[in-house]
């Protein structure tokens, strides 16, 4: 015979206070069966689906973006003697 869990054993499997954090988790796959209000959830089910969200969150970690390279800035050529020509001239005397 399976085993059914309800709505307030998943939330204490899950270590959630809200209903709304198992319902995130039935709109991402968590299968269920519903009995008239209330929601039941097969162990073995449950079991998959924690594995499945095993390999998502490691497949994240893996798949690093690599760093791209900064960008050099381009330094133009500075004609120094002319900047000092520039910087006497402009000189309040």
């Amino acid at each position: 015979m399976q085993q059914l869990l309800t709505m307030e054993q998943i939330k204490e499997r899950f270590q959630v206070k809200d209903n709304r954090a198992i319902r995130k988790l039935m709109e991402q796959g968590l299968k269920f069966l519903k009995i008239g209000k209330e929601y039941r959830f097969d162990i073995k089910d449950i079991e998959k689906f924690e594995e499945q969200l095993k390999t998502k969150s490691q497949e994240k970690i893996l798949d690093i973006k690599p760093v791209k390279p900064r960008k050099k800035f381009k330094t133009e050529k500075i004609d120094y003697e002319k900047r000092k020509i520039n910087l006497t001239q402009m000189r309040v005397v």
